[in-house]
């Protein structure tokens, strides 16, 4: 009996020495810790939208036995099972700062279930817990202007796109946003542009048509949501009037003989571009004379803008001026008071 007492000796000294140098030598990042270290971890919310673009901060407080901060700079890591962190991935490292803080930004995603967040420093390990519920009012809206361009390879449409999280405000931190497109490419060359969005929620692509006519789908997503608008591509010499819109600068002149008002016309055509210039357009009027003292009056588009443009002088007779422009086909009106003094 003795004999083996005497046996067991020299290994529960071998024990001893083996926790001893656990205990010592490796930079932990803490002052000392040989017992009563912590490390605290909470989530604020602890319940999540599985909306994609909602998230829990996620804070670690890491202190030393005396109860003081780590020191600054020891590594932290986050882990979770459900959603990803600010750098899409489901693992995040940093380091604490002055008040042995370490901080990650946790996304929901788009499943829903229970997160369970890891973080481990200062050779501590503790978790913590989130719901991710089922998804709320976020939303994605897209919208190209304009939605008819030439296919001359240097024509372009504006695609906007705008991201709301579930109560309709923009999401608190810069959301990635991707584009793609059917037909014509992007600033970068490419039919797939990414981006992100500003503190509006919003992300913008500009899309160049290339030479192809046809109809373009622009898909959007963001924030696990998923949005489409649709424009065309149209030849790019431009076809005969189809519409005319009037404007004037005047609705209302004196009969004074010398008050005028000009009349703007904006030709487009079948596709709803301006058409070539040099299209022709006439006016009419039933009341006073245009600028070549005639109730009628000839001219082309001067623009890439297909305007044309007539300037009609009211003469002494009060009386509403109807003007009417033609070109082609197509006819548009236009009213024009012409009061007494």
């Amino acid at each position: 009996m003795k004999h083996s007492l005497l046996l067991i000796k020299p290994v529960l000294l071998v024990c001893i020495a083996v926790i001893m140098c656990g205990c010592g030598g490796g930079s932990t990042g803490l002052n000392d810790n040989k017992g009563g270290a912590t490390l605290s971890l909470t989530a604020n919310p602890t319940t999540v939208n599985a909306d994609g673009i909602s998230f829990s901060t996620i804070t670690a407080v890491l202190t030393d036995n005396t109860g003081k901060p780590a020191l600054q700079g020891t590594q932290v890591d986050f882990t979770t099972n459900l959603g990803f962190f600010a750098n899409n991935s489901t693992h995040f490292q940093t380091v604490t700062d002055a008040n042995g803080t370490a901080v990650a930004i946790l996304y929901a995603g788009t499943s829903t279930g229970t997160a369970q967040v890891q973080c481990s420093g200062g050779g501590l390990v503790t978790y913590v817990l989130l719901s991710f519920n089922t998804q709320g009012g976020a939303t994605l809206k897209l919208s190209a202007n304009p939605t008819s361009i030439k296919a001359d390879s240097i024509s372009f449409s504006a695609i906007t796109a705008v991201l709301t999280d579930n109560t309709g405000s923009p999401p608190k931190q810069s959301t990635a946003v991707q584009f793609t497109t059917n037909l014509g490419t992007f600033s970068n060359g490419s039919t797939s542009f990414t981006t992100q969005t500003d503190a509006t929620g919003t992300a913008t692509a500009v899309l160049y048509a290339g030479t192809t006519p046809g109809d373009v789908k622009v898909q959007c997503s963001a924030g696990g949501l998923v949005a489409i608008t649709f424009l065309k591509f149209v030849n790019a010499t431009s076809g005969p009037t189809a519409s005319i819109t009037l404007s004037v600068s005047n609705a209302s002149i004196i009969a004074d003989g010398i008050s005028s008002s000009v009349i703007t016309a904006t030709l487009k055509d079948a596709n709803g571009l301006p058409v070539a210039i040099g299209t022709s357009a006439s006016f009419a009027t039933n009341l006073a004379v245009f600028s070549n003292n005639k109730n009628s009056y000839a001219t082309t588009t001067v623009d890439e803008k297909g305007t044309a443009t007539a300037t009609l002088i009211a003469g002494f007779t009060p009386g509403t001026a109807t003007v009417t422009c033609t070109s082609g086909s197509v006819s548009a009106i236009i009213k024009i008071e012409i009061r007494s003094f």
